[in-house]
C-alpha cells in the first residue's frame, strides 16, 4: 500500500513540469503570433501610405482640375509630415498645378489644421502677404490663409497677423477680420518697446478687448511723455506717427470705457492744431462728454471736414447741430444726404421743418422723405401726412 501510495506521488510530481512547459509554450507561440501580426500591419500601412502618396502625385500632374483637387485632398488626408510637406512644395513649384489659384485656394485650406508647423506658418504668412491686384479668387487666397492663421492661435501664426495689421491696408484688414472670427488668447504678439501703432490700437477698439487696455495706456502715455525722450533714437517714431498713435490710442481706450483720456482730449480740442482739435472732438463726442457734440459745428461748417464731421454727427445727433446740418444739407453728392438723414435723427421741429422744405427740391425730395419717415417723432408723422396731401410731390 505504501508502494502504491509513492508511486502516485512520483507520478504527479513528474507529470507536473511538462504541463507548465505546455503553458508556456502557448503564451510565447501567442507573442510571436501577435507580434508578427503587427509587424504585419504596419509593413501594410506602410505600403498603403506610400502609395496612397504616389497616387496623390499622379493626380497633382494631371492637366484635369478635379484631378488636381483630389490629389491634394490625399495628401492632407494622409496626415503625415511627408505629405503635408509635398503640398508646400508644390505650392513654392512653378508647376501648372501651383499657377492655378482654385488649386492653391484647395491646398490653403487643405494646410489649416496644420498652421502651428512653422514650415505651415510661413506659407501661410507669405500669402497673406500677397496683394490680390484686384482678382477676388487672389483676395479670397489671402483671406482664407488669414483666417487659418487666427485659428491655430500659434504665436508664430498671431506674430504674422500684428505684423499684418501693423502694417495696416488692405493686408491689416484681412488680419484685423480674421482675428474678428478667432480672437487671439493671448496678446503678447502685440507687444512692443515702442507702443502700439495706430492701425493695432484702431484693432482693439474695434475688438472690445479690453485686455489691451494698459498697452493702449501706455502708448498714449509714452506718446505725451515724448519730450522728455530723445527725439533721435531710432526707437522713437516720427513725431507725426506719435500723434497718430497717440490720438488712436485715447480714441480706443473711451470706446473701452476708460475715461482717462478725456481730460487729454480737452486739451487737443483747445488747441491751434486743426488735427487735433479734431482729434479731441472725436474722442470726447465718442466718450459722450457733456458738452462735446456742439464742438462738430466748426467742422460740419467747413467743407474740407464736412465728411468726417457728418459721419460722426450722424453718430450722436444733437438739437445744437441743427443749424450747422441745414447748412450741410444744401451740399451735393453723399455729405447732403447724410445731412438730411442726421437731421431726421434729430427730429426736432426745425429739423422736421427742414425735411418738409427740402421735398420741394426734386433732387432731395427722396432722401427728405426717407429721412421724415424714419424720424422718431409725432412732428415727423404730420409732415409726410401733410406731404402726402399736396399734389406737387405725387411724383414721389
Amino acid at each position: 500500500m505504501r508502494l502504491a501510495s509513492s508511486l502516485l506521488v512520483l507520478g504527479i510530481g513528474l507529470a507536473a513540469p511538462p504541463v507548465r512547459a505546455q503553458a508556456g509554450s502557448v503564451v510565447r507561440f501567442a507573442r510571436m503570433e501577435a507580434a508578427e501580426e503587427q509587424d504585419t500591419t504596419i509593413r501594410t500601412t506602410s505600403l498603403e501610405s506610400h502609395l496612397a502618396l504616389g497616387v496623390a502625385e499622379r493626380l497633382i500632374a494631371s492637366d484635369r482640375f478635379e484631378d488636381r483637387v483630389r490629389g491634394v485632398e490625399r495628401f492632407a488626408a494622409s496626415g503625415q509630415r511627408e505629405g503635408v510637406d509635398r503640398i508646400l512644395r508644390m505650392l513654392e513649384s512653378a508647376s501648372p498645378a501651383a499657377k492655378d489659384l482654385r488649386v492653391r485656394l484647395v491646398a490653403l485650406r487643405a494646410l489649416a489644421p496644420f498652421a502651428a508647423k512653422q514650415p505651415v506658418c510661413q506659407m501661410l504668412a507669405k500669402a497673406l502677404a500677397v496683394d490680390p491686384v484686384g482678382l477676388p479668387l487672389r483676395l479670397l487666397l489671402r483671406d482664407t490663409a488669414a483666417l487659418a492663421l487666427a485659428a491655430s492661435g500659434d504665436r508664430r501664426s498671431l506674430d504674422a497677423l500684428a505684423k499684418a495689421i501693423a502694417q495696416g491696408g488692405a493686408i491689416g484688414d484681412s488680419a484685423a477680420r480674421a482675428l474678428f472670427a478667432h480672437p487671439p488668447a493671448s496678446l503678447e504678439a502685440f507687444e512692443s518697446p515702442s507702443g502700439l501703432g495706430p492701425q493695432a490700437a484702431s484693432f482693439f477698439a474695434e475688438l472690445g478687448d479690453v485686455r489691451a487696455i494698459p498697452m493702449l495706456r501706455a502708448t498714449l502715455l509714452r506718446g505725451l511723455l515724448r519730450t522728455a525722450a530723445t527725439v533721435d533714437s531710432v526707437d522713437l517714431p516720427s513725431e507725426a506717427e506719435s500723434r497718430q498713435a497717440q490720438a488712436a490710442a485715447a480714441l480706443a481706450l473711451v470706446k473701452l470705457g476708460d475715461r482717462e483720456p478725456i481730460e487729454v482730449a480737452r486739451r487737443w480740442a483747445a488747441s491751434f492744431d486743426r488735427d487735433m482739435q479734431w482729434k479731441g472732438v472725436e474722442i470726447l463726442v465718442a466718450s459722450g462728454a457733456a458738452g462735446s457734440r456742439p464742438l462738430l459745428t466748426p467742422f460740419l461748417s467747413s467743407p474740407s471736414s464736412r465728411g468726417p464731421a457728418l459721419s460722426l454727427a450722424a453718430r450722436a445727433p444733437a438739437p445744437e447741430l441743427v443749424p450747422a446740418l441745414e447748412g450741410a444739407a444744401r451740399s451735393e453728392g453723399a455729405a447732403g444726404r447724410l445731412a438730411l438723414v442726421t437731421l431726421g435723427r434729430v427730429g426736432t421741429a426745425r429739423a422736421v421743418a427742414t425735411l418738409r422744405a427740402a421735398m420741394n427740391r426734386p433732387e432731395r425730395a427722396w432722401d427728405a422723405a426717407m429721412a421724415l419717415a424714419r424720424a422718431p417723432s409725432d412732428d415727423a408723422r404730420r409732415a409726410l401726412e401733410g406731404a402726402l396731401a399736396d399734389r406737387s410731390l405725387e411724383r414721389l
